[in-house]
């Protein structure tokens, strides 16, 4: 399903930059959130993404591979 479009946006843009100028966080209800990648680390109120780092606990390898094993799927959707 396809929730928001915005644009066009030139090839330079960051999605970090698109995330906040096309509007889709003001349009974003409280109790949910945007699967992303680790560019949106900064924001993890409005996006999932991927910890990062090199010493990883248990539980964030795990949360990594769900977040992993969900955007996988999306590419192969968008491809």
């Amino acid at each position: 399903q396809i929730i928001w479009i915005s644009g066009p946006f030139k090839g330079n843009a960051s999605d970090s930059t698109i995330s906040k100028v096309s509007g889709i966080l003001d349009a974003l209800p409280v109790d949910e959130a945007l699967l992303a990648d680790k560019i949106y680390r900064g924001d993890s109120i409005n996006f999932i993404h991927p910890v990062s780092g090199n010493n990883l606990s248990y539980d964030e390898k795990t949360y990594n591979f769900l977040v992993y094993s969900a955007c996988q799927v999306i590419e192969r959707v968008i491809y």
